[in-house]
């Protein structure tokens, strides 16, 4: 991570799962506030500047807008300190990295949407 000293994971499940070399995926469950977003956003974020560049790609989704806009200003928080030079496109809903990374935000309605994604 870029500032470690800014922005820390909780001990448990999210530090084991950042500090993991060999961990892709994980489910995290449970009621709000135990930094399930959080993860999912530095879960992407960890791997910025490491010469993927344009090849990292990533998409956090959510079904209801009122959840994507606080993933989003979550994402504020969190980017703002941890990576001030990633810049934010609020009509592309993109965070982009000055390495070339880029993650977006996006609704969907049902499972329909999916291919509006598929092969992305």
């Amino acid at each position: 991570m870029a500032n470690q000293d800014v922005v820390m994971p909780q001990p448990g499940g999210q530090m084991l799962f950042l500090q993991s070399s060999h961990v892709f995926e994980v489910l995290f469950e449970g009621e709000r506030g135990p930094g399930k977003s959080w993860a999912m956003l530095h879960a992407f974020a960890q791997h910025t500047g490491k010469g993927y560049g344009s090849h990292w790609r990533g998409v956090i989704f959510r079904k209801e807008s009122s959840d994507l806009k606080d993933m989003i200003e979550k994402s504020h928080r969190e980017f703002k300190l941890a990576y001030p030079d990633a810049k934010y496109n609020k009509p592309e809903k993109t965070w982009t990295w000055p390495t070339g990374e880029i993650l977006t935000f996006a609704h969907y309605k049902d499972e329909n949407d999916y291919w509006s994604w598929h092969g992305q």
